[in-house]
């Protein structure tokens, strides 16, 4: 529970881009930096979704 987890695309290279970077925001030990509503998630969840980028 120290260490902060191993980024999601080393894990899972088939994890587009944007998701992980999201995933790995979600799991942050700052609550400030983690989103800080389900709105802000689901906004984000759409502009992964709509970038279709890896």
């Amino acid at each position: 529970m120290n260490d902060d987890p191993e980024p999601l695309r080393e894990l899972v290279p088939s994890v587009p881009e944007p998701l992980a970077f999201l995933v790995e925001r979600c799991l942050k030990k700052d609550a400030n930096d983690r989103p800080q509503t389900m709105n802000d998630v689901l906004s984000e969840l759409g502009k992964a979704r709509a970038s279709g980028n890896r």
